[in-house]
């Protein structure tokens, strides 16, 4: 029985997964589009993954971490006068 009802929602997906006409001549015309040079295609994604702002993240976040990890440390403390201005000169 759950064979037969499931045949629907399978019909259902599949229709719905497919691209349309009009979605694969898009494509087709960006693939044609998208032939640009390596330069090109380079500084595209240097662009769109924001790689500046990505490194700054891991930057921040190791800095931020590590500060951590040194304040506690077994032969430092919280209170230590090196632990807080750590943590306060990342944010």
């Amino acid at each position: 029985m759950t064979p037969i009802l499931a045949i629907p929602i399978i019909l259902v997906l599949y229709k719905g997964t497919r691209p349309s006409r009009i979605m694969r001549a898009e494509i087709r015309a960006a693939r044609q589009a998208d032939k640009k040079s390596f330069k090109a295609q380079a500084l595209s994604l240097f662009w769109q993954l924001d790689t500046i702002g990505l490194v700054l993240c891991v930057l921040g976040f190791g800095l931020f971490f590590v500060t951590i990890t040194i304040a506690n440390g077994p032969t430092s403390e919280w209170s230590d006068r090196k632990s807080i201005i750590s943590v306060t000169a990342c944010s």
